[in-house]
């Protein structure tokens, strides 16, 4: 007696297994790839400043320290004087690096005239 032939199958799932396979290895592939970046920068915490008093260039030296006062700086009127300063020299292109000295308030070197 003959077998009888194999039916024909609607679905072939070894084809449609392997198709699953290639499918979530480019998935995994794609995520990988833009997840990388993430991992290849320093984070936020480890980017340490300048102290201020390292720095021998008087603007540099107070442009540090009105980073390091974070939202106060925009109060500060000293550090308002060094951001015009570094725009201007931005802006008009000047070399001189040395020519800035801000004059201190009583208020930002901490000092008091009040009894």
């Amino acid at each position: 007696m003959r077998a009888p032939p194999n039916k024909p199958r609607l679905i072939h799932w070894p084809g449609v297994l392997r198709f699953l396979v290639y499918v979530v290895v480019a998935f995994a592939l794609i995520a990988a790839v833009a997840l990388l970046p993430h991992h290849a920068r320093p984070p936020v915490a480890a980017i340490k400043l300048a102290a201020p008093s390292e720095l021998t260039n008087p603007l540099m030296r107070e442009l540090v320290r009105c980073q390091n006062l974070g939202d106060r700086a925009t109060n500060d009127p000293e550090c308002l004087k060094a951001w015009n300063e570094n725009r201007r020299r931005f802006f008009d292109g000047v070399r001189d690096v040395n020519a800035f000295s801000p004059a201190r308030t009583p208020k930002a070197t901490g000092s008091t005239s009040q009894p």
